[in-house]
Order: C-alpha cells, then sequence, then structure tokens
C-alpha cells in the first residue's frame, strides 16, 4: 500500500471520527433539552455544545488544523472584531441622550407640560 492511500485512509477515518462525534453532540443537545435546566443553564450549555461542534467542523472538515499561522491569525482578529461588537452596546449606558434628558426634552417638544406653547407665543410676538 502506497504512502498515498495510507493518508486518504487515515483522513477518511478521521472523518467518520468527527461524524460520530457531531452524532454524540446532538444527541446530547436533544438530551440537555430533556433535563428541563433554567433558561440560562439551558442556553449556556447548548452555546457550549454548539460551540464544540462548530470547532470539530472547522478544525477538520475546513482543514483549520493543517494551516498556516496567517489563518489563525485572521482567524484571532475575527473574533476580537465580533467581542468588541457584541460589548459595544454596553457602553451606551452613560450616552447623553439616555435617560431623563430625553424624555424631559420630548415633553417639551410634545406640548406636554406647556414649554412648547410658551416658546411659540415668544416665536409669535416677535
Amino acid at each position: 500500500m502506497s504512502a498515498d492511500a495510507h493518508d486518504i485512509k487515515r483522513e477518511v477515518r478521521k472523518y467518520y471520527a468527527v461524524f460520530a462525534a457531531l452524532l454524540v453532540l446532538s444527541c446530547v443537545t436533544v438530551a440537555v433539552n430533556r433535563l428541563h435546566l433554567s433558561p440560562s443553564r439551558a442556553i449556556g450549555l447548548a452555546l457550549v455544545i454548539a460551540t464544540v461542534k462548530a470547532s470539530l467542523v472547522a478544525c477538520v472538515f475546513m482543514h483549520l488544523l493543517s494551516e498556516k499561522r496567517f489563518i489563525y491569525s485572521v482567524l484571532a482578529m475575527t473574533f476580537v472584531f465580533f467581542f468588541a461588537l457584541m460589548l459595544l452596546p454596553l457602553g451606551t449606558g452613560s450616552d447623553p441622550l439616555h435617560g431623563t434628558e430625553v424624555s424631559q426634552y420630548a415633553s417639551a417638544h410634545a406640548g406636554g407640560d406647556g414649554h412648547a406653547e410658551a416658546a411659540q407665543e415668544t416665536e409669535v410676538g416677535h
């Protein structure tokens, strides 16, 4: 048997092993659903299982295990920017348009407390 045929058989065995692992992890996902955990724990556990499954697919079927450093650095930057975008809304709590200023401004210009009518009277008087 040549080295190429041996390498192909080894790769096929690896694909079958990943396929079996994906089937088992899918069954685990269904089993977790039947445990009736709290929603936060169920979602957390489902996300962990999904991450493991996605990692298996990416590493084996997309051949990321055998790629060079450049691919890993691009992947790392993708994760950094993804998490930065996910954390970006957390900084909007200190936004000056967030909170009571907006509601006071909106009610004043909607005629809710009489400030808008007074402003219109002064504009008409000029």
